[in-house]
C-alpha cells in the first residue's frame, strides 16, 4: 500500500530471494545464516508478520550445517490453490526440490557439495525448469530440464539452450506473465545485456552492450509489461556504485530501441546499482527496487510503470 516500511523479522538471514505464491498468500524467503540456528529458507502466511522455519534437509554432508541458497523457484500444482513444488540452487549448481512446501528437500540433480561458484539463477515456466549459471568461470550458460513428473527422483542432465555465450554471467529471468508456460518466450538477464530464449531453443540478444559501449550493464532486474511483451524495463549493476556497470533501460519495441530511464528522487541510473527488484500490484505494472548508491546509501523505490 501507501504506508511506510518496518522490518518484518529474519535475523541472521542474509535474504536474497523472495516469492510469494498468490493462491494461498504464502511468502518464501531464501538465503544465507550468518547466525547460528538459523536455517536457508522460510515462509509467512500472514504477510511477513511471522515466520517459520522451512530448511530441513539443506544441510552440509561435511559439517552438518546449514547450506546458503540464492534462488528460489515456485511450480504452479495441478490446480492453482495447491502446495507449489519448490526448487532451490543449494550449493554450486546442484537443484534441491521440495514438495512439502519446504519442510524436506531432496537434492534432484548435481550433489550436495559442490566447489563454489557464480552464485546460479533459476525460472519455472510450465513443466520446464530453467537453471542458468557461470561455472566454471569464464563458462556461462543455460539449462532446461523437464518437471513434468513431480515425484521423479533426480532431473538428469538436461538440455544445454544457450551456450557459447562465454563469461556472459547470467543474473536474472523473467517471463511474460500472461502466458508464463512451457509455449513461453523466457528473457535472460546477462552481464552486459538482455537475451530472448525462443521456445525451440533458439536464443538471440534483445539488446547488446559491448566491451566498447559508454555502458556495460550487468542485467539482474527485468520487468515484462503483462500487457505487451516488447514493453520492458530491464538493467542493474553490481553493487557499491560501479558506474560502467548500472543502468537501468526500457524498450517498448522489443529491443530494437531503448532509452534510459527516467530517474526518479534525483537517483542517477548511470550510476546507480539496481542489483534487485520485484513486480507486484494487481495489474502487475508496479516494480519495487532496490536501489545501491554506493558509500552504503541504499534506498527502495516504488515506480508505477505506465502503460504503452
Amino acid at each position: 500500500g501507501s504506508g511506510g516500511w518496518q522490518l518484518a523479522g529474519l535475523p541472521g538471514l542474509d535474504v536474497h530471494v523472495l516469492r510469494g505464491w498468490p493462491a494461498t498468500g504464502t511468502l518464501y524467503a531464501a538465503g544465507y545464516p550468518t547466525a547460528a540456528g538459523v536455517q536457508p529458507v522460510y515462509r509467512s502466511s500472514d504477510g511477513g508478520t511471522t515466520w517459520a522455519a522451512a530448511g530441513g534437509g539443506l544441510v552440509s554432508d561435511f559439517t552438518g550445517d546449514p547450506l546458503g541458497v540464492h534462488d528460489l523457484a515456485l511450480q504452479v500444482g495441478a490446480a492453482p490453490s495447491a502446495t507449489p513444488v519448490l526448487y532451490a540452487v543449494a550449493s554450486g549448481t546442484n537443484i534441491a526440490r521440495s514438495r512439502d512446501d519446504g519442510a524436506s528437500w531432496t537434492i534432484v540433480h548435481g550433489v550436495r557439495e559442490e566447489m563454489a561458484t557464480y552464485d546460479c539463477q533459476l525460472h519455472v515456466l510450465g513443466d520446464r525448469l530453467y537453471q542458468g549459471c557461470e561455472a566454471p568461470l569464464d563458462d556461462a550458460w543455460v539449462r532446461r530440464y523437464d518437471v513434468s513428473q513431480r515425484d521423479q527422483p533426480a532431473l538428469g542432465d538436461g538440455s544445454l539452450v544457450i551456450h557459447e555465450i562465454e563469461n556472459r554471467r547470467i543474473n536474472g529471468f523473467a517471463s511474460f506473465p500472461a502466458h508464463a508456460t512451457a509455449a513461453s518466450r523466457l528473457f535472460v538477464g546477462v552481464e552486459g545485456g538482455l537475451v530472448a530464449l525462443e521456445p525451440t531453443g533458439s536464443w538471440r540478444f534483445l539488446h547488446e552492450f559491448t566491451q566498447e559501449s559508454p555502458r556495460y550493464t550487468y542485467v539482474r532486474s527485468i520487468w515484462v509489461d503483462p500487457a505487451d511483451e516488447r514493453h520492458i524495463v530491464f538493467g542493474g549493476g553490481e553493487e557499491h556504485d560501479i558506474s560502467d556497470r548500472s543502468g537501468l533501460w526500457e524498450t517498448t519495441d522489443g529491443g530494437a530501441t531503448v532509452r534510459t530511464v527516467q530517474s526518479p528522487l534525483g537517483i542517477d541510473f548511470l550510476r546507480a546499482a539496481v542489483p534487485a527488484a520485484v513486480t507486484t500490484g494487481s495489474d502487475g505494472r508496479q516494480f519495487i527496487m532496490l536501489v545501491d548508491e554506493g558509500g552504503g546509501t541504499r534506498r527502495v523505490i516504488r515506480w508505477a510503470i505506465p502503460a504503452r
